[in-house]
């Protein structure tokens, strides 16, 4: 039996551009620079939740962001980031980044990005779900 190394089986991650991130679209590695931020705090059942929320940005165009947890109130404006393994939910029908438990928010000192394009935010078109076609022997 052939065993491969480590080293073999894992991959480096693709860096995709916002722009090209959509509804629903989970698992994508990203590099954007905060264009806005303030602190937010997420009411749950066992108290509130300190977290931050804003607007992040590369080249190719911006999006909403919201990260829950005291982890990410280091998250400033001007910062360049990386989200590795990030979320993207649809709030009230517009895109709204997010990372859970499986997620990594890092800050990114070697990476620049010259121009954050805001013009073009992703979080700006609605989307509605579509409604689900009614199953075949179901009343």
């Amino acid at each position: 039996m052939t065993y491969k190394l480590m080293s073999e089986q894992l991959k480096p991650p693709t860096f995709i551009k916002v722009s090209a991130i959509g509804p629903a679209k989970h698992c994508y590695t990203v590099y954007a620079t905060i264009v806005e931020a303030k602190p937010a705090q997420r009411e749950t059942r066992a108290g509130p939740i300190k977290g931050v929320e804003g607007v992040l940005a590369d080249e190719t165009g911006a999006a909403n962001f919201r990260f829950i947890g005291e982890q990410f109130v280091w998250v400033e404006q001007g910062k360049t980031i990386a989200i590795r393994n990030g979320l993207s939910n649809v709030v009230d029908e517009h895109i709204l980044l997010e990372v859970d438990k499986f997620g990594r928010v890092t800050e990114e000192k070697e990476v620049k990005i010259e121009k954050p394009n805001t013009q073009h935010n992703i979080s700006a078109t609605p989307y509605v779900k579509k409604p689900q076609a009614a199953k075949k022997g179901t009343r």
